[in-house]
């Protein structure tokens, strides 16, 4: 069959939108596909049709699919095991891991946590008070 692909098992068959993630670009294309026939033809997609559109969309999203998100390399300080800090995005783990020797030779006590922190997004770190975790009051 032409228009055969690999499913995520191995298996040969046709791809279904809705075995896609639900935040996958190939959805999209498929339904602007479908919004399409519908604006033009008054009807909805044959399922035809909506099989050559995914395997269009797999063919045009193929490059992008395939493409891992960049990992950001970072420094996670806690001062005196209190207040996070995150210092960063570093070029490289060697870099970060230089930044994290510095900041340990400035900390001759260790009074502070020094922890590498990887992550494909920009992470976000809040200290709680203690008053909210003892639940006397709340910090939002």
């Amino acid at each position: 069959m032409e228009n055969e692909i690999k499913h995520e098992t191995g298996k040969p068959g046709k791809s279904l939108e809705g075995s896609w993630p639900e935040n996958d670009i190939r959805r999209g294309f498929v339904a602007g596909a479908s919004w399409w026939v519908f604006h033009k033809e008054g009807a909805t997609i044959w399922q035809s049709d909506r099989d050559i559109a995914e395997v269009e969309a797999e063919k045009r999203y193929q490059d992008l699919l395939s493409q891992k998100p960049k990992t950001n390399h970072y420094v996670l300080l806690i001062h005196g095991d209190i207040e996070p800090e995150v210092i960063g995005p570093f070029d490289s783990e060697e870099a970060r891991d230089q930044a994290a020797k510095a900041l340990r030779s400035g900390d001759s006590d260790m009074d502070n946590g020094i922890f590498s922190l990887d992550c494909t997004g920009k992470p976000k770190v809040k200290a709680y008070s203690g008053g909210f975790l003892s639940g006397d009051f709340d910090d939002n």
